[in-house]
């Protein structure tokens, strides 16, 4: 009700409040003499301009980009600010007032004529500009929704259970699995396909992309050297809700929903979206895997650290890639004090980033090109991606006891798919990935 009498009668209101502040130190000339006005009207007015300069800095600094206000510092120097205003004007009034002998009510009449409708005019256009934001915030939730082909009722009443189980992992050991539910699942496959679009991740990435394999994670190392491969320890296990929320931040950003100053505001409906989306995606125990929105919000996390670590090993010649947790560095020539300024860089960004670099042996390798220079299971040291004669022998293996009827380690649809994965690599055409002249991935010349 208030909101559709403020917006029917905004602009006459606004009109009316401006007109009287102007006029106001030519109402009290006809009343009092000149003197008495300039000694009157000076505190109040530069409470005015302290009042214009706080609503300034609240914009700017005090309502911070991603909506989330600073209960510390910033506030209390906001109304430190606001108290020193209107102490040091008024003060300055009532100074004047003693001086030159005016009568105490003079002062107040005068201040209040001034600062009231100033105070008035401004609660105007802070309610009227809220609520136009309000409505807008409501129509960007609306269009986000849309663009997700999700609805309110769908995120509100999703089921955010999952089934753990454990899977043995190549190197050894278990894994843990969370699969969720059949309709969790189907809102995250939509959430990974707005995530896809607007989801900022570094071109070093290669895992669960569009275009990108384990292939195209080895080309940009064929030729070199030294390969040091890195791995990040418990990496889905050890990101954050925050982490989570700042990628879906970043992804509502491209659509351009900007307030006066042209700073993002995600707060109100839109701030709720954000905080729902992103509970829709993480567990108390990290990202789960088996989530299909997990791997981009995993690459998207990492993009400023892949930059940082591509700028550093671009300015020594040498190539980066990453693989999810696998991260892969190579050089074209073999400077030990070299390698190991890398390993200690990568474990520094990786810290600055919330994660710890897995300092296990089998997990941490420096490989020379006497050594098989294998980067999650491709062989690179023929200069092209290539599948171990040992692997190959090994399926080969397989087959043979799966054919005779004997017990394997692979079932026959998991061997005929291992089979096609290795023929992929075998031939895979590295003309139309590669510089033929250079034989170097052109998809990660740039961060």
């Amino acid at each position: 009700m208030f909101n559709k009498i403020i917006s029917r009668s905004y602009l006459t209101l606004v009109f009316i409040l401006s007109t009287y502040s102007v006029l106001i130190p030519y109402i009290l000339l006809y009343m009092w003499e000149l003197d008495v006005v300039i000694s009157f009207t000076s505190g109040p007015y530069l409470f005015a301009l302290g009042i214009i300069y706080l609503q300034f800095f609240y914009e700017t600094t005090y309502r911070e980009v991603d909506g989330e206000a600073d209960g510390g510092g910033c506030l209390l120097l906001f109304v430190v600010l606001g108290v020193s205003i209107l102490v040091w004007s008024f003060t300055y009034s009532l100074i004047v007032t003693l001086r030159n002998n005016f009568p105490f009510e003079y002062t107040l009449i005068s201040n209040a004529y001034t600062v009231l409708p100033g105070i008035a005019l401004l609660l105007i256009i802070n309610a009227k500009k809220y609520w136009d934001d309000s409505s807008e915030m409501k129509e960007k939730v609306s269009g986000i929704l849309s663009e997700i082909m999700l609805s309110k009722e769908e995120i509100s009443n999703c089921d955010n259970s999952y089934r753990e189980y454990q899977i043995c992992k190549k190197t050894g050991g278990t894994r843990t699995i969370r699969e969720p539910n059949e309709q969790l699942k189907q809102v995250q496959k939509k959430l990974q396909g707005f995530l896809d679009n607007n989801a900022s991740i570094n071109s070093c990435a290669h895992g669960f992309r569009r275009n990108r394999s384990v292939v195209t994670n080895a080309l940009p190392h064929i030729g070199n050297q030294v390969v040091i491969k890195l791995d990040i320890k418990s990496f889905f296990d050890s990101i954050t809700y925050k982490q989570v929320l700042d990628v879906y931040i970043k992804a509502l950003k491209k659509h351009d929903y900007w307030n006066t100053y042209g700073r993002l505001r995600i707060d109100g409906g839109l701030k709720k979206l954000t905080k729902e989306l992103s509970s829709l995606s993480w567990q108390p125990s990290g990202v789960p895997q088996g989530a299909p929105t997990s791997p981009v919000i995993a690459n998207s996390i990492l993009e400023f650290f892949d930059q940082r670590v591509f700028g550093f090993v671009y300015s020594n010649a040498g190539s980066y890639t990453r693989y999810a947790d696998d991260i892969t560095i190579s050089y074209p020539t073999d400077d030990p004090a070299l390698v190991r300024r890398t390993i200690k860089f990568v474990e520094e960004r990786l810290r600055d980033h919330g994660f710890k670099l897995n300092k296990k042996k089998a997990k941490l390798n420096v490989l020379r090109p006497h050594q098989s220079q294998k980067i999650c299971g491709i062989t690179i040291n023929d200069q092209r991606p290539t599948i171990s004669r040992k692997q190959r022998k090994l399926l080969r293996a397989i087959k043979h006891r799966i054919e005779n009827g004997d017990e394997a380690t692979l079932s026959e649809d998991q061997a005929v798919g291992l089979e096609a994965y290795y023929n992929f690599v075998m031939t895979f055409d590295l003309a139309s990935a590669t510089d033929p002249s250079t034989k170097k991935s052109r998809i990660t010349t740039k961060p």
